[in-house]
């Protein structure tokens, strides 16, 4: 018999008793998994941040870093989860450290040295490579953030994917959309996708034009979530802020193939 797993919980059937692995308890024929694990007896982490959420950890107080990792990710790695609208995975957060200067490797790889700094970290990234893995196990939306304005701005991109290497980490969207209240105006502009550029791998020598690595397309007008200042258009004007977040919302389950 197959063990269909649809939360932390185990199905409720002799066939299915299992040794509950990664600190999870027992409770009768099922597996109650710790926040950061999942699966038939806890055995693997959590995919994304939404999933904890939808095992039933939906109180903001636990908020914080955690690892997860997506189908088809070597191993797992930390992102920021928000335990609110569904549960948010966020991969990338800045505030103080400069990003201007971030190369492939870097950007391939991350810089997440203050997640492990206290419950609410700023200035960090999963980096490219992670964000691939974690956009392509389930349809996402992703949110540009932005504080430090007038009354800060948001904008989200549906459908958003982070393609590999091979193609520069290629970020594609079916749509754009102003958050609600504060909105921001669609900062990439050109039709994805976009390929990513930094100094020294850039594609169409965006990253030298502009003078920071991003998602750029072959005309260079896009605005980039590294640059410094960091800039971002909000009802035609362009407006300087001090704070970003980059954050995703699956929509959805995860894709055939993923427990």
């Amino acid at each position: 018999m197959t063990c269909a797993v649809t939360s932390r919980w185990t199905p409720s059937v002799p066939a299915c008793r299992v040794v509950c692995e990664n600190g999870g308890s027992r409770d009768g024929y099922r597996c109650l998994c710790p926040l950061q694990y999942s699966g038939t007896s806890c055995e693997r982490y959590i995919r994304d941040c939404t999933e904890a959420y939808s095992n039933g950890y939906n109180n903001t107080d636990l908020n914080g870093p955690y690892s997860i990792q997506p189908r088809d990710a070597p191993t797992a790695f930390l992102v920021l989860c928000l335990f609110e609208w569904g549960g948010v995975t966020v991969p990338f957060r800045r505030q103080h450290e400069s990003w201007e200067n971030l190369d492939w490797a870097e950007a391939k790889a991350g810089r997440t040295g203050n997640l492990g700094t206290g419950p609410d970290p700023w200035d960090f990234f999963a980096g490219l490579e992670s964000l691939h893995y974690l956009s392509h196990q389930a349809e996402y939306s992703a949110h540009v953030s932005l504080w430090g304005g007038q009354d800060g701005a948001g904008v989200f991109y549906q459908n958003c994917t982070i393609g590999d290497e091979s193609s520069s980490y290629a970020l594609t969207y079916n749509v754009s959309y102003p958050r609600e209240h504060t909105p921001g105006d669609d900062g990439f502009q050109a039709s994805s996708p976009l390929s990513f550029s930094t100094q020294d791998r850039d594609t169409h020598g965006c990253a030298g034009i502009n003078g920071a690595p991003g998602w750029y397309g072959p005309d260079c007008t896009e605005y980039s979530l590294f640059a410094k200042p960091l800039t971002w258009p909000v009802l035609g004007i362009d407006m300087s802020f001090s704070a970003l977040e980059f954050h995703w919302s699956r929509d959805g389950a995860f894709y055939d193939g993923v427990r």
